[in-house]
């Protein structure tokens, strides 16, 4: 059985992230399209990364000024849309 796609979530004054923990190349995909669904990237003060360590494939999403706190909104969507059970 695979693994499950888990978040981590981390934020302090204006800054917020969520990084995206997949097993699977097609767990990445799944994120990836997510992302560019529910993401405004043509936002300069959002980035978004990819490493891979061994078989821990990870997607980071970072509001680096979200003085608004939009992104709480957002990573609750992309949460809910892949199905994430366990967010830390």
């Amino acid at each position: 059985m695979d693994k499950q796609i888990v978040a981590i979530h981390h934020s302090e004054e204006r800054y917020s992230s969520l990084t995206i923990v997949a097993y699977t190349q097609e767990q990445r995909e799944q994120i990836r399209k997510t992302i560019e669904k529910r993401v405004p990237l043509n936002d300069s003060n959002i980035s978004v990364s990819e490493s891979e360590v061994d078989d821990i494939l990870e997607t980071t999403i970072e509001y680096h000024d979200d003085y608004d706190k939009q992104s709480g909104e957002i990573f609750e969507t992309i949460i809910r849309c892949l199905h994430i059970t366990e967010c830390n």
